[in-house]
């Protein structure tokens, strides 16, 4: 009689075999899901929240995110100041903070350095600004 050498599990290599291909066949092979198509709203999005694409609608726009969460008055407003400063004319920031004194520090900064506050909102605990560099 042959010997047929076991593992250390006392398993021989052909049951082996035969259990992998067991715990494959219960998988059925699908398509990867359908992603929707979040461009097609709009006509000068691409999908992604933070750039468009240059069309005839929309000239060409990269935001610039700012994730100032958690820091407490004075930083988002120092934090703010200190990357206007550096930017080009027309850089869009997008400004995220949960200081709540911040709703009246960055309307003041912009007040004195003449920058626009395109869009201010509030989500729960999170203010969101939409910075526009002034051009020079």
């Amino acid at each position: 009689m042959a010997a047929q050498f076991l593992g250390g599990d006392g398993v021989g290599e052909a049951e082996k075999k035969d259990k992998r291909l067991q715990d494959r066949s219960h998988r059925s092979i699908m398509p990867p899901p359908r992603r929707r198509d979040k461009a097609a709203s709009c006509p000068g999005a691409t999908g992604h929240p933070m750039k468009l694409r240059s069309c005839r609608w929309f000239p060409t726009m990269t935001a610039t995110p700012l994730n100032l969460r958690g820091l407490k008055c004075p930083l988002p407003a120092l934090r703010v100041r200190k990357a206007l400063k550096g930017a080009t004319p027309g850089t869009l920031f997008l400004v995220e903070c949960t200081d709540p004194m911040a709703a009246i520090d960055i309307p003041n900064l912009m007040r004195e350095t003449g920058d626009a506050i395109e869009e201010s909102r509030s989500d729960g605990d999170l203010l969101v600004f939409h910075i526009r560099k002034a051009s020079a």
